[in-house]
C-alpha cells in the first residue's frame, strides 16, 4: 500500500501542472466563444 500512495503522489506532483495548464485553456477557450459568439 505504501507503494500505491508513493505512485499516487508522484502522479499528482506531476499531473499539477498539468491539469491546471488545462483548466486555463479551457477557460480561455470558453472565453473566446463568449466574446466571439
Amino acid at each position: 500500500m505504501g507503494q500505491e500512495l508513493a505512485a499516487r503522489g508522484i502522479k499528482s506532483s506531476r499531473g499539477g501542472p498539468w491539469s491546471s495548464s488545462q483548466v486555463r485553456n479551457v477557460l480561455i477557450r470558453i472565453e473566446a466563444l463568449r466574446n466571439g459568439g
